[in-house]
């Protein structure tokens, strides 16, 4: 966080993932009240569903959905967002795992409808799913009343555009820098750039990323350069140079991080 600062930034998003990690945020703000704004993001992570199913097999699904979801609304004040939260399709998690998921997913959508909160997404091989569950936060118009960010995006032009109508950004991260990833780099080119907004997700992506693409060639990072503001400028630079823009790197940036300022904005 001192890096950040140093480095210049004015603001930084955080992810939540569970009440542990939702008072770490706030220590957080606190700590650098003035420094730089803060802006938190508290939700029940879609991984999170294996350790809830080992609670639910001694109190039941329903008790512990219940139980997350009071605790979340019990310190929704302190959150700019609502998240992460969304769907996990990934192999590893099983039927109840999966269950447990789309229960808190669904719940989690109706709390930010109630308290006017954007939303933080964590969608993986369930973008179907994922849009299904979220129709009825549409007005009988058809106009979006969600607002949030689907965070380090991954998938179809499609599927971006999907995510738009229903009142989202697309979050791209350093996924962009990575080789293949076609689907990704099509949606980048199809989609207009009012609709993005960029990450690093710092340090998730750190562990996996060995040899990314940087400026059309191969480049090696380090796992501190994922917690850096350089990735960030990186995978900016990738996008606008994918989509051909004649905007600069900073005016791209700087864009973007209105359009996040706009959406996230939202504290009390």
């Amino acid at each position: 966080m001192s890096d950040a600062v140093g480095a210049g930034l004015t603001g930084l998003g955080l992810g939540g993932i569970r009440p542990e990690e939702w008072e770490i945020q706030k220590a957080i703000r606190l700590r650098f009240h003035g420094q730089i704004e803060i802006f938190t993001s508290f939700g029940w992570h879609p991984w999170e569903c294996q350790n809830l199913a080992l609670r639910a097999e001694a109190e039941g699904i329903e008790p512990v959905i219940e139980s997350c979801v009071r605790r979340l609304e019990s310190e929704i004040l302190h959150a700019h967002a609502i998240g992460e939260t969304g769907l996990d399709l990934s192999r590893r998690f099983n039927q109840q795992e999966v269950e447990i998921q789309q229960l808190l997913f669904v719940a989690q959508l109706s709390l930010a409808l109630t308290h006017h909160k954007p939303l933080v997404l964590h969608v993986v091989n369930a973008h179907t799913q994922a849009h299904a569950l979220m129709r009825d936060g549409l007005n009988r118009d058809g106009h979006a009343r969600y607002s949030g960010i689907i965070h380090s995006f991954s998938g179809t032009t499609a599927e971006a555009l999907t995510y738009v109508d229903l009142g989202f950004l697309i979050s791209i991260g350093p996924s962009i820098l990575r080789k293949g990833f076609g689907s990704l780099k099509a949606a980048v080119v199809g989609l207009d750039t009012k609709h993005l907004v960029f990450e690093t997700d710092a340090p998730d992506q750190a562990g996996r990323a060995k040899t990314l693409v940087k400026g059309g060639r191969s480049s090696d990072y380090s796992v501190g350069d994922f917690a850096s503001s350089q990735v960030l400028l990186e995978v900016v630079a990738e996008v606008t140079r994918l989509k051909g823009l004649v905007a600069t790197v900073d005016q791209v940036l700087g864009d973007a991080s209105e359009r996040f300022l706009c959406t996230m904005n939202r504290l009390g």
